[in-house]
């Protein structure tokens, strides 16, 4: 299955991805904005800046997590397991250990090998 570029804005994510090593700033800020927004991983949208925008390569979850307003953890636990039953997962503890791999997951984005989704992108 091929994934569509039309929602990237040019070339510089896919570049960005490409180069992406852990730590680093996230690869789909693009002039400090997020140039996925609308299709923006699960991580990104659990999390709401309440003050002041971030500063250029900023992380606030590590930085001022005092300004990140987070959901509650049960609410998420939900939300993501309301989801699972389009993938035909009904099993409660097959629920309940899927739920604890996303949750475990998410925090994990400056860890992921963009690499590899520069290779999938790239099958247009």
């Amino acid at each position: 299955m091929s994934v569509g570029l039309s929602h990237f804005p040019d070339d510089m994510v896919r570049q960005q991805l490409a180069v992406h090593t852990a730590g680093a700033p996230c690869p789909f800020l693009v002039d400090h904005a997020c140039a996925v927004h609308p299709v923006r991983p699960v991580s990104c949208r659990q999390f709401n800046i309440v003050t002041t925008t971030c500063a250029p390569d900023e992380d606030p979850y590590y930085t001022r997590r005092d300004d990140v307003l987070m959901p509650i953890a049960n609410h998420t636990d939900r939300a993501f397991a309301a989801v699972l039953a389009f993938y035909q997962m009904e099993n409660e503890k097959d629920i309940a250990k899927a739920v604890n791999l996303i949750r475990g997951q998410i925090m994990k984005m400056q860890e992921y090998s963009w690499k590899k989704l520069v290779k999938v992108i790239g099958r247009d």
